[in-house]
């Protein structure tokens, strides 16, 4: 159509804003993917799934195997977390294929 341009520009720099944004258990900006969420309902689910999937979760997944990794590792504040990510996306996001093969895969961790 005729907004697939317009589109796949958004998607893009959501895409950068994510990839630039550190992710990491002691807190941090989530702006960037609450901005990718606002264009549920406007641009597609796979799309923003596809960035979710490139940008964020290889970067996610490192903090997550890491952290499990830790001496000390306190499995609570890791499920916490956990939960907090998963809360952070709309249902429509949760419901994704990649996404919740990403979830699925940092459970397995």
């Amino acid at each position: 159509s005729n907004w697939d341009p317009l589109i796949g520009k958004v998607l893009s720099r959501l895409e950068r804003g994510i990839l630039e944004m550190p992710v990491r258990p002691d807190g941090q900006d989530v702006r960037p993917v609450k901005d990718l969420a606002a264009w549920v309902g406007v641009a597609p689910i796979d799309g923003l799934a596809n960035v979710l999937d490139s940008a964020l979760f290889p970067h996610w997944q490192t903090a997550l195997r890491d952290w499990l990794r830790a001496p000390g590792c306190d499995f609570s504040e890791v499920l916490a977390w956990y939960q907090g990510w998963k809360a952070l996306l709309p249902e429509a996001l949760r419901e994704a294929s990649l996404v919740q093969r990403q979830l699925a895969h940092g459970l397995e961790e």
